[in-house]
């Protein structure tokens, strides 16, 4: 089972998504859970904000008629998104005066009422003006250390888990004078969730702001992501092409960065193996070319000798003549190998008519083997035509010598595929050893262990075949069939691409 292919530049926005969830959860995680965290969030904006809101509270409930209160407070609610209790507390103004606890939550409990001094009673405690139960406070209720968060009256002003209850607690603690003589008021303020209580605190839009810049900040490196990625997949490609043998390739890549240094060693490597590579199948060409004139004297010389010699020697004069032939057909094969890569640098790729190109081959190479052909005549590829031409002639001729004796057809199928014409050469044979498939193609690699004339050729054949493929841009992938029989399948640009 092969493993998932994730590319490189979704590795790198995916952590980088990763980082700013786990940066937002923590936040998250301490502001909901750690008290401290929460009163990070009073900052001096949102004391001031959270200061007023409560002072307007307190000073309208503390005025209103005893009847009103109640609906007054569920009005203010309304208006600033939460649920507002207050209870006079008394003390003068005295900020070091702890206030008595709010009531348990329960059906009876009800908030301590508010008492303005003078009044001689409860407020917001009748009728329509009843408060609802304030909810738990987890923590003390009382004002924090002189020198904790203050509003701009000198007000105490603190943030809370509500206890068991869902949401959360804004407890301020506001002075009142006017009208009367001086006195503290507590207010609550109770919103469900973490959301609301952003939006009652003033900074819910800070905080969107906050993440679409961190939204800009991950599509800012999505472009940088992508260069860099895009710029490897070209490096990947490139070697991989010059992994297969063709070593013309080139890395387009233009950068001033390590990844443009990379691509310029990764062409000045290539371009050094392309000449010595180059130079070396000169060289075999060269020695090859020297060497058949040789040859083709002794064999004009054998044929001399032959009929000059006695019967005893003639068996030994026609030992040496087969060997001069065998050295003489090598010697061929090895100018077609070397000279394949060579000819592309003296002719010029074109369109090429496939149909054309096999029925020649077919009328050349195969002999009295049966053969059928399904090649469409629109089929045109891009290519050197004497290097297709040799190709198929080479898979052609192999098919002939292992699998023209059945009686089964040589079959040569051509299909186009998107850009690309599918050819495929196929026999009913005996195939080729499963562990011998990987090496096909390779100079002077042969299945069988013996090499004798009788068991094929010298190694040369499926190479040729394979560098010709290469030089037009192509490859060569070569498999048993089922059934029984050998396929090689030669993969070419199409011309219509």
């Amino acid at each position: 089972m092969s493993r998932l292919q994730i590319p490189l530049y979704l590795r790198i926005l995916g952590w980088l998504a990763l980082n700013l969830l786990l940066v937002a959860a923590m936040t998250y995680a301490f502001a909901a859970r750690d008290q401290s965290g929460l009163n990070m969030l009073l900052t001096e904006p949102v004391r001031e904000r959270v200061a007023a809101v409560a002072h307007d509270v307190a000073e309208d409930v503390d005025y209103a008629p005893r009847q009103q209160r109640g609906l007054l407070l569920k009005q203010l609610g309304a208006r600033y998104g939460a649920q507002f209790f207050t209870r006079d507390i008394g003390g003068g103004g005295n900020p070091q005066r702890p206030p008595p606890p709010f009531a348990p939550p329960n059906a009876q409990a009800m908030p301590p009422p508010l008492v303005a001094p003078g009044m001689g009673g409860p407020l917001g405690a009748q009728g329509m003006g009843a408060a609802p139960a304030a909810p738990p406070i987890e923590g003390p209720a009382g004002p924090p250390a002189v020198g904790g968060p203050r509003g701009p009256r000198g007000e105490h002003i603190e943030i809370l888990r509500a206890g068991s209850s869902p949401g959360y607690n804004v407890i301020v603690r506001t002075p009142l004078g006017r009208g009367g003589p001086p006195h503290d008021v507590e207010v609550l303020a109770h919103t469900s969730s973490l959301p609301r209580l952003l939006m009652f605190l003033g900074i819910g839009r800070t905080l969107v702001f906050i993440v679409l810049v961190l939204a800009v900040s991950a599509l800012l490196w999505w472009p940088f992501a992508w260069q860099v990625t895009r710029s490897i997949r070209e490096l990947l490609s490139a070697t991989r092409r010059m992994s297969q043998g063709r070593l013309e390739t080139r890395v387009s890549v233009a950068r001033r960065d390590e990844i443009g240094q990379l691509a310029a060693a990764i062409n000045t490597m290539a371009e050094h193996l392309q000449g010595y590579l180059q130079g070396q199948r000169q060289f075999i060409a060269d020695v090859a070319h020297e060497v058949v004139s040789p040859l083709a004297r002794m064999q004009i010389g054998l044929g001399i000798l032959e009929a000059h010699v006695p019967q005893a020697g003639a068996a030994a004069l026609r030992d040496v003549h087969e060997d001069l032939e065998q050295m003489a057909e090598m010697l061929e094969e090895l100018l077609l190998f070397s000279r394949s890569s060579l000819d592309s640098n003296r002719t010029t790729p074109g369109a090429v008519a496939l149909a054309s190109v096999v029925s020649k081959v077919v009328e050349k190479e195969a002999g009295d083997a049966p053969v059928s052909v399904q090649v469409g005549t629109d089929l045109r590829i891009v290519a050197y035509p004497p290097l297709i031409e040799r190709a198929l002639s080479n898979l052609v001729r192999n098919a002939r010598r292992y699998a023209s004796k059945d009686g089964n057809p040589i079959e040569i199928i051509a299909q186009a595929s998107g850009s690309r014409v599918k050819i495929a050469v196929r026999d009913r044979g005996p195939g080729v050893p499963a562990s011998a498939l990987a090496r096909l193609g390779e100079p002077f690699f042969r299945p069988q262990i013996d090499r004798a004339r009788a068991t094929g050729g010298f190694g040369l054949g499926l190479a040729i075949v394979r560098r010709c493929t290469e030089v037009n841009n192509g490859q060569v992938a070569f498999r048993n069939r089922d059934g029984g029989g050998f396929e090689a399948e030669l993969d070419l640009p199409s011309h219509t691409a």
